[in-house]
C-alpha cells in the first residue's frame, strides 16, 4: 500500500504542477494575444496613417497638376490667340492681294480682249483683201476664156 500512496502523492503532485503549467500557459496565451492585438492595432494605425498620407499626397499632387494645367491652358490660349491674329492678318493681306490681283487680272483680260479683237479685225481685213484680190483674178481669167461648167467656183457665190 505504500506504493499506492506514493503513487497517489506523485499523481497529486503532477496534477498540481499541471494546474500551474495550465495557469502559466493561460498567462502566456493572454500575453501573446495582447501583444498580437497591440501589433494588429499598431499595424492598422500605421496602415491608416500611410493611407492618409497617400491621400494627402494625392490631393497635393492633383492640386499641383491642376495649377500646372491651368498655366498650360492659359499659355495655349495665348498661343491660339496669337495664331488667330496672325491668320486674320494674313487673310486680310491675302484679300487685299486678291483685290489687287483681281483688278490687275481684269486689266490684263481687257488688254488681251483688245489684242484679240484687233487681231480678228486684221484677219478679217486681210482675208477680205485676199478674197477681193482672188475674186478679181478669177474674174479676169473668166473674161479671158469661155465659161465651162467645171470651172464654176461656187465659193464666190457664197461669199
Amino acid at each position: 500500500m505504500n506504493d499506492v500512496g506514493v503513487l497517489q502523492e506523485e499523481i497529486e503532485n503532477l496534477n498540481s504542477q499541471l494546474k500551474v503549467l495550465d495557469i502559466r500557459a493561460d498567462h502566456l496565451s493572454n500575453y501573446l494575444s495582447s501583444i498580437e492585438n497591440h501589433n494588429i492595432t499598431e499595424i492598422s494605425s500605421k496602415y491608416n496613417e500611410a493611407g492618409n498620407l497617400l491621400l494627402h499626397l494625392k490631393h497635393d499632387s492633383i492640386r499641383r497638376l491642376e495649377k500646372k494645367l491651368e498655366r498650360d491652358m492659359e499659355s495655349m490660349d495665348q498661343r491660339i490667340e496669337t495664331l488667330l491674329m496672325q491668320i486674320k492678318a494674313k487673310h486680310e493681306h491675302s484679300l487685299r492681294s486678291v483685290d489687287k490681283k483681281t483688278s490687275q487680272d481684269a486689266l490684263i483680260e481687257c488688254e488681251i480682249q483688245e489684242i484679240f479683237e484687233i487681231s480678228v479685225c486684221r484677219k478679217m481685213n486681210s482675208s477680205s483683201i485676199g478674197k477681193a484680190s482672188r475674186s478679181k483674178s478669177r474674174m479676169n481669167k473668166r473674161e479671158n476664156r469661155e465659161p465651162n461648167v467645171d470651172d464654176v467656183d461656187f465659193d464666190d457665190e457664197i461669199d
